[in-house]
């Protein structure tokens, strides 16, 4: 009698969560990759008892043949999933294929000398953004001079407007 209560109590939180409701905040564009799931799409909120079940919910390429993923095939998708209220928040998703990428030439991801850049001092966890003005070029991975005021200092090239130095 008392597996019988707790089998009873389990078919019951399960159907209980598999009926809640389920809000699903579409991310606009990502990128193709051999098997997308519906944590590359989406975002959701829901109970965290259904959630990594919703989560693992394959995205077949039927989908995205056309380069989108609409809401209306998000919504069909997840119903089939879950018994309870789906909103879906977005239009769509736009999948790009590795041809859609195109690659950024060399000299556009160059930190320029005596241009303006962000440099980000990290620390023991904690982070601060301040401005500054390159002495020298350097790409991405390469340490640079900078100057901030009077002070002249050294730190390594993030992307093409972001220094990082790191105390």
């Amino acid at each position: 009698m008392k597996r019988l209560l707790i089998l009873l109590f389990s078919l019951a939180l399960t159907h209980t969560a598999l009926a809640a409701e389920v809000s699903v905040f579409l991310i606009p564009i990502v990128d193709h990759h051999d098997e997308l799931t519906l944590r590359d799409i989406a975002r959701l909120e829901c109970p965290a008892a259904v959630q990594d079940e919703l989560y693992a919910i394959p995205i077949g390429s039927e989908l995205y043949r056309d380069g989108y993923i609409d809401r209306k095939e998000v919504y069909t998708l997840l119903r089939k999933h879950s018994a309870g209220r789906v909103t879906v928040y977005g239009n769509a998703i736009r999948v790009l294929a590795d041809s859609d990428i195109a690659p950024v030439p060399e000299k556009h991801n160059r930190i320029q000398s005596g241009s303006v850049l962000h440099v980000v001092v990290k620390k023991r966890g904690v982070s601060v953004e301040i401005t500054g003005t390159a002495l020298e070029e350097g790409k991405r991975g390469d340490e640079i001079r900078f100057k901030i005021g009077n002070r002249r200092l050294k730190g390594r090239v993030a992307d093409k407007k972001r220094v990082e130095v790191t105390l």
